[in-house]
């Protein structure tokens, strides 16, 4: 501990504070920047280690787009949001959770597994009630705004209290009709069902999913000649973003 620490020790301990201090060590090789970090708790045995940082940590290669770059990390936890601009999120290993607090015992949580699919799934569902054996359900803008017009959708259909058969006589991204077998509205006359449509996210139709362990890198990074008209709009979108934080004061972060 230098001297300048050592008189900052001295003089909290005698005022009778309690102390709390960090010590950081930055060094530099090549174009590698190594930051450790203690933080010191006198008044606690074998204090946990911190480095805090306020504002954006940008990781910025060579080419100069601050959207991309590797963050590697052992274990990492954010309080509030964290953001992906312009590339992909992945786990290679491990699950992607959340955690629900316990709503009746708060020692424990409920942590709940993120779904898991070959392909970029968007999903809306909901109830609805036939109308003299059918109905025409409007699904939400956003689900139409982000789903695929290219691939296929899928419905899925579940009567509520009655034991009736639903079809499906016509389904795109922004509505679907559905109707019943017709002995069965003569039988049971209009039926509430649940009903779920599944898309695939637009400009994400072409996903490769076995790949070699090699090609990891290749795909994160799409060329422009290869990008659809969706990727586009995103990467206009990530500049946006990005000469957005550029030009905000340092006295905003």
């Amino acid at each position: 501990m230098n001297t300048c620490a050592k008189m900052l020790v001295t003089a909290v301990f005698l005022s009778g504070m309690a102390f709390s201090a960090v010590a950081q060590n930055i060094s530099m090789m090549a174009n590698n920047i190594d930051i450790r970090s203690g933080y010191l708790q006198f008044h606690t045995p074998n204090a946990f280690a911190y480095t805090y940082h306020y504002g954006n940590l940008i990781i910025e290669p060579s080419g100069g787009n601050f959207s991309q770059g590797y963050l590697y990390s052992r274990g990492a936890y954010v309080n509030g949001f964290m953001t992906v601009a312009g590339g992909d999120f992945e786990v290679i290993a491990g699950v992607k959770r959340f955690i629900h607090p316990h709503p009746q015992d708060p020692d424990k949580v409920v942590r709940y597994i993120t779904m898991e699919s070959a392909e970029a799934l968007t999903v809306t569902r909901g109830t609805a009630k036939t109308v003299n054996g059918q109905v025409t359900i409007m699904l939400p803008e956003h689900f139409s705004m982000v789903t695929s017009k290219e691939a296929p959708v899928t419905v899925v259909l579940t009567p509520e209290g009655a034991p009736v058969l639903f079809y499906v006589k016509d389904k795109n991204t922004e509505k679907i009709t559905v109707a019943m077998k017709a002995s069965d509205f003569s039988e049971f006359r209009d039926v509430e069902f649940s009903y779920q449509v599944t898309g695939v996210r637009d400009g994400f139709e072409k996903q490769e999913v076995i790949v070699d362990v090699d090609k990891l890198d290749e795909l994160a990074t799409v060329k422009d000649s290869e990008k659809n008209e969706v990727q586009k709009r995103m990467d206009a979108l990530v500049e946006r973003v990005n000469a957005k934080q550029e030009l905000k004061p340092k006295g905003d972060e």
